[in-house]
Order: structure tokens, then sequence, then C-alpha cells
């Protein structure tokens, strides 16, 4: 009886591992094909790229979506560069959806916060937050993203609430970019002495 038992519990943890290893891996698989679809040179190859990432969220044997936040949020990033490609409402709507089951099953992933902010200036908010709350929840969860991500979330959160150039998170931010350039441009809601002031600053800081 004690050996069947412990087959059993054997059997069970060894598919919550296959369980785990399988979300995982379709995770990291969309968020690669994301990532090349982003660098695609062309618009019908971006497009088939976060196809293929999509279908691998949701062919999944595990099911990932229901249940594995990682995987929910790619799902959310995918759709919501579809969406920005085609201007489909629904898939914009589809994006909020995933983004908010991403946070609910884990609140410190802040590109879903920051995504739901997005989404809710767009007009495609969702009940969970307004894009307020839900930028505070992302500078909260994590005060330094990386790439677009970054630049995406101080963007909103000058729409919402106006920041000024020695607000403590565009002086995060700027340490955080490794291209003058591109913070500069992602930065250009500010007027041109203050921004280049807090490039100055930002340069003088790095070591």
């Amino acid at each position: 009886m004690t050996r069947t038992v412990l087959a059993v519990l054997f059997l069970l943890a060894a598919l919550g591992c296959a369980l785990a290893f399988e979300a995982a891996s379709a995770a990291a698989a969309a968020l690669e094909l994301a990532a090349r679809a982003e660098a695609s040179p062309t618009a019908g190859i971006k497009q088939r790229l976060l196809q293929r990432a999509r279908e691998r969220l949701e062919s999944s044997w595990a099911e990932p979506l229901a249940w594995h936040a990682g995987a929910a949020e790619a799902l959310s990033g995918v759709l919501y560069e579809q969406a920005a490609a085609s201007g489909t409402s629904e898939l914009y709507r589809a994006s909020g959806v995933f983004a908010e089951r991403a946070v609910r099953l884990s609140p410190v992933i802040a590109n879903a916060w920051t995504r739901l902010a997005v989404l809710d200036r767009a007009g495609f908010g969702r009940p969970i937050c307004s894009a307020a709350q839900c930028l505070a929840n992302s500078w909260r969860a994590a005060p330094l993203l990386a790439g677009e991500s970054a630049c995406a979330r101080i963007r909103v959160q000058n729409s919402v609430t106006p920041l000024s150039p020695d607000d403590g998170r565009i002086q995060a931010f700027l340490d955080s970019q490794s291209s003058e350039r591109a913070a500069a441009r992602c930065l250009d809601f500010l007027p041109p002495q203050e921004l280049y002031r807090a490039l100055l600053e930002a340069r003088a800081r790095r070591p």
C-alpha cells in the first residue's frame, strides 16, 4: 500500500514538473518569436512570426494560458503587437484580458501592469484598474524596465501625470538606458532645455 502511494506521488510530481517545464518553454518560445518579429524589416514576416508565437501558446498541451502568469503575459504582448499592426480593436481587448490574467496570477509582472495602463488610455481599459492605478502597480513591481517597455511606461505616465526632469522615475529611466539618443527620443515630451539638462546630469552620474 505504501509503495503504491509513493508511486502515485512520484507520478504526480513528475507530471507537475512536466507541466511547469512545458509552460515555461511555450512562454520562452513565444517571446523569442515576438523578439524576432519586432526586428523584422517587413510587415508580412512580422505578422507571421507573431501568429506563430500565438499558436505556440494556444496549442500547448499544458494549457499554460489558464494558470501560468508568464504565458499569459507573453500572449498579451503578442496580441498587443498584432493589434498595433492591424488596428484591430478585438485584439487590443484580448491583450487586456490576458494582461489582467497575468497580474492576477502574479501581481509583480510590471510589463502587464504597464500594458493595462496603455490600453486604458487608448480606450480599451479593463475593470481591474485605471491607468493611474495600473502605473502605480507597475512602478511598485519594478522600478526599472528594459527596452521599449521602459519607454512606453514613462510616456504613458507623463500622459496621466506630467513629469518634470527632476522626477526620480525619469532619472531612473535615463540611468537604465544604453542609448542616449533613444532615451532622448522617448523623453521628447520634455522642454528641450530641460531634456538636455537631464541628459547631462544622467551622463555625469555614470561611473
